[in-house]
């Protein structure tokens, strides 16, 4: 027989008796284990980095709440005018020296028209480009490279026959520091002369980068 003798005093059964000792919760709450009295300890969850916590009556609902995450730091530009004999025969072009470049976006402002982009922090950056060399009717090669603060990367090297024009693009995921520098470059050789140009038509020739983590 259950009496106020076997249980104790309180209307609540206590944990030493097999119960919970408590009586009252509010949505959400959880029991857990307490080292200080061996008790059990009334809690609820608690929301971290992305993730969100919805109390109800008898319920948690979790979910992530990440959504969209934000960059810092973003750009995409493009050549809108051909460039004339700026390779050919070995010579290096710089996408930007010659003519800037149309910005799509430059989330930071940390991108130049003239074809530099410079970190803002120190990160690893995702860094892609090219461009399509045009009037370049020889047999040769093609180098396109990402030339960065801490090192260069040839994200494009093919051997032709005599193309009517020749396109060379490539990404890289690479470490970047505060203030280091970002460009593309690309150099043709098979001609007599540097006579080749860089097409400037529907950005078929453009540079873009964003920083994914610190």
């Amino acid at each position: 027989m259950v009496t106020q003798n076997n249980w104790g005093s309180d209307t609540n059964v206590q944990v030493a008796k097999g119960g919970t000792g408590q009586t009252t919760y509010t949505n959400g709450q959880l029991l857990i284990g307490n080292t200080t009295g061996n008790t059990l300890s009334k809690a609820t969850l608690t929301e971290g980095s992305g993730v969100t916590i919805t109390n109800g009556a008898g319920t948690i609902t979790i979910a992530a709440s990440g959504g969209t995450p934000s960059v810092t730091s973003a750009f995409l530009a493009y050549l809108a005018t051909t460039v004339t004999n700026v390779t050919g025969h070995g010579a290096v072009f710089t996408l930007g020296t010659t003519t800037a470049l149309t910005e799509v976006f430059d989330t930071g402002s940390d991108f130049n028209t003239n074809g530099t982009y410079t970190a803002p922090s120190n990160g690893k950056y995702l860094l892609t480009g090219g461009c399509n060399i045009i009037d370049y009717s020889a047999s040769g090669a093609v180098v396109s490279t990402i030339v960065t603060s801490n090192g260069s990367y040839k994200v494009f090297i093919g051997e032709f026959s005599n193309p009517p024009s020749v396109g060379c693009a490539g990404s890289v995921f690479c470490d970047m520091d505060t203030s280091d520098t970002a460009t593309i470059t690309v150099s043709a050789a098979g001609l007599i002369g540097n006579t080749a140009d860089v097409s400037g038509t529907g950005r078929e020739s453009f540079f873009s980068g964003l920083i994914l983590s610190t």
